[in-house]
């Protein structure tokens, strides 16, 4: 993420713990749905910008939809 200031993080509607610039999840083999909360009174004007990549050396493949 560009900034993590002012977000939430859910994972398949599971809260995953505070945001960090960067965050690697272990996943099941599936669909998932990442959702975020953007508190505007924090986060003021900076736009939202993720990153979806696969994780060095896992076998699995990171795929935005």
């Amino acid at each position: 993420m560009n900034d993590a200031k002012g977000l939430k993080m859910w994972v398949d509607d599971k809260a995953a713990g505070e945001p960090a610039a960067e965050v690697t999840l272990d996943l099941p083999r599936g669909v998932h749905a990442l959702t975020f909360r953007v508190d505007l009174a924090t986060r003021g004007e900076m736009p939202l910008r993720v990153e979806v990549a696969d994780a060095p050396g896992s076998t699995g493949h990171a795929q935005a939809k």
